[in-house]
C-alpha cells in the first residue's frame, strides 16, 4: 500500500466548504479563484478537495441540502487538532433527495474535471497509513574529573574529550545530533554530505558535514574553533550565523551576542596532552576549567576574584605551582586544606 501523509481536519473542513460553495453555483457548478488558488496549494488540499467531491457524489448531496439533511455540525476531532480521515456521513432518507443524485454526480463531475482537470476521485476514500516517526537511541559519553578519552561515535567520527566533560548523541537518516553538556572535546567528524552533523551547546549550535573543531563549554561561556574544514555556527535562535574556517573561533558569553576572533591552531585542544593554556582570560574560568583535572577542587573566597584577568599555562598536575604564581602577581593569598583542596582570596 502506498503511504500517504494523513490530511488533518481543518484541511477536510475547508475542502468541504469549497465543494459546498462550488455546487451552489449556478447554472453549473464552478470553482471561485479562492478554491482554485487552495487546491493548487499542495497536493494535500487536492486530495482533500477530490476525496470530499468524492463523497458528497456518493451521497447525492446538494448544498442547499447540507443544513437540512444532516443539522449543524460539531467536529470534535478538528477542535482538537487530531489528524482525521473523512467518512460517509448516513443522511435521513428524502424522496426528493434520491431523484436528484444523477444530477449531483453531473455536478461534482464538472466541478472537478472541468475546472481543475483532475483526476477522477474514487467514490469512498481509503483510510491511509501513517509511518511511524523516526526514533533512535541516545547514547551518553562522559569522563570523570582529571580523565581524558577518546570514543569512536557510530557514523566513525572520533571524539576526545576532557576531564569532567559529558555529552550525547542521537543519530538519525539525516542528521546526526550532539548535545554538548560540558566542558572540552575535540570533534573529528566523519565525511557525510547527507547527514549534517550539529553539535547543540545549548546557546550555540554548530553544523559540519566533516571536519575538525573544538567544542568548550563551561557556565558561562561556550566557545566552538575550527582546526579543519568549515563549521557554520548560530546562537540558539538562528538570529546570528557565522561560518567558521580553520584558525577562527566563535564564542558566546552569558547568552549574549556570538562574536568572531581568531586563535592559534597549534594551541588547540591542549588539554588532550593534560596541559592547560590560558591568555587573557577570568580567573573564574581558568579555577572551573582547572577543576576538571584537579580532584580535590579549587574555590574563590569572594565572586570579584573570578573577574581578574589572567595569562597563564601549565600540565594538570601543576595546579598547585601555577595558582601559586598567580597568586603572588596579582596580590592574592592560596591556602590548601587536609583534603588538598586550594582556596585563593584576596590579602
Amino acid at each position: 500500500m502506498t503511504t500517504k501523509d494523513p490530511i488533518p481536519a481543518d484541511v477536510y473542513l475547508t475542502a468541504e466548504r469549497l465543494v459546498a460553495e462550488a455546487l451552489a453555483e449556478t447554472p453549473e457548478p464552478a470553482l471561485n479563484e479562492e478554491a482554485r488558488q487552495w487546491i493548487a496549494r499542495s497536493d494535500q488540499h487536492r486530495r482533500a478537495f477530490e476525496e470530499t467531491a468524492a463523497l458528497w457524489n456518493d451521497l447525492g448531496w446538494a448544498a442547499s441540502l447540507n443544513e437540512e439533511v444532516l443539522g449543524p455540525r460539531t467536529d470534535a476531532a478538528a477542535e482538537e487538532g487530531k489528524t482525521v480521515v473523512p467518512f460517509p456521513l448516513r443522511p435521513r432518507r428524502r424522496a426528493w433527495m434520491v431523484a436528484g443524485i444523477g444530477a449531483m454526480a453531473a455536478m461534482v463531475a464538472a466541478v472537478l474535471l472541468a475546472p481543475l482537470m483532475l483526476s477522477t476521485p474514487t467514490s469512498q476514500p481509503q483510510m491511509e497509513e501513517t509511518p511511524p516517526p523516526e526514533t533512535a537511541t541516545v547514547v551518553a559519553y562522559e569522563t570523570a574529573v582529571g580523565q581524558i578519552r577518546e570514543f569512536t561515535l557510530e557514523d566513525g567520527t572520533v571524539v576526545t574529550l576532557g576531564g569532567a566533560s559529558a555529552f550525547e548523541t542521537r543519530f538519525l537518516a539525516n542528521r546526526r545530533n550532539v548535545t554538548f553538556l560540558k566542558g572540552d572535546a575535540l570533534f573529528d567528524v566523519a565525511h557525510d554530505t547527507s547527514r549534517p552533523f550539529v553539535v547543540d551547546a545549548g546557546e550555540m549550535d554548530a553544523t559540519v558535514v566533516g571536519t575538525t573543531f573544538e567544542v568548550r563549554k563551561s557556565q558561562r561561556r561556550v566557545s566552538v574553533g575550527v582546526l579543519g574544514g568549515k563549521v557554520r555556527v548560530a546562537d540558539d535562535e538562528a538570529r546570528q550565523t557565522i561560518l567558521l574556517t580553520p584558525g577562527e573561533q566563535a564564542t558566546m558569553e552569558d547568552g549574549r551576542t556570538l562574536t568572531a576572533g581568531t586563535f592559534d591552531v597549534s594551541t588547540a585542544a591542549r588539554w588532550r596532552d593534560t596541559r592547560l593554556s590560558f591568555r587573557a582570560e577570568p580567573l573564574g574560568a581558568i579555577v572551573e576549567e582547572a577543576n576538571r583535572y584537579y580532584a580535590p577542587g579549587i574555590r574563590l573566597a569572594s565572586p570579584e576574584l573570578a573577574d581578574i584577568v589572567v595569562t597563564t599555562s601549565f600540565r594538570a598536575d601543576q595546579v598547585k605551582t601555577a595558582l601559586s604564581g598567580v597568586a603572588a602577581i596579582h596580590e592574592l593569598t592560596l591556602e590548601e586544606g587536609p583534603t588538598g583542596a586550594l582556596f585563593l582570596s584576596a590579602k
